[in-house]
């Protein structure tokens, strides 16, 4: 208080509280990144898999056909 007896109804600032919630934004932002990126490489892996099952598959026809 600069003067005894006088007081100052200042508003608060909103300015913490936008640093809060933009920070609580960019951590739930950088969490949803982090899962996609998860799920992606999931789904890469399970379409490598898939891939080598066609390809065993294409091999497998291949030699009945050859055979014939």
């Amino acid at each position: 208080m600069l003067f005894t007896g006088l007081h100052r109804n200042l508003p608060k600032s909103p300015l913490p509280r936008r640093d809060v919630a933009l920070r609580a934004e960019l951590t739930h932002l950088s969490s949803q990144l982090v899962k996609i990126e998860r799920d992606q490489e999931i789904q890469f892996r399970r379409i490598a898999e898939i891939q080598l099952e066609l390809d065993e598959l294409k091999r497998l026809l291949k030699r009945l056909i050859d055979e014939k």
